[in-house]
């Protein structure tokens, strides 16, 4: 996502839900606390970001618990995404896909 944001100034989340600087700041969190990638869809505006899970089991539920919370607050009533050993675990700025 890091590289996807530098293509292009004009890229970011869409709505600008979050600013350019809190999105790269975020994915920079998440790569420290172990995420192996973390991926944008679309030409200019991601509508969700992909977070390609580290395969510690401890390091894994800072993600899901990061996704959850997110989605608490902003899609109250989300279904929570549950480690199954699954590879991503998906932050959505709109809701359902």
């Amino acid at each position: 996502m890091l590289d996807w944001l530098k293509e292009n100034n004009r890229r970011g989340v869409v709505g600008f839900f979050w600013t350019r600087e809190k999105t790269e700041n975020q994915a920079r969190e998440w790569y420290a606390k172990g995420a192996k990638k973390v991926l944008a869809f679309g030409g200019v505006m991601t509508r969700s970001l992909a977070i390609e899970l580290p395969d510690d089991k401890e390091k894994r539920k800072y993600f899901f618990d990061y996704a959850d919370n997110f989605h608490l607050e902003t899609h109250p009533g989300k279904r929570a995404q549950v480690d199954e050993g699954q590879k991503y675990v998906v932050i959505n700025f709109l809701g359902e896909i």
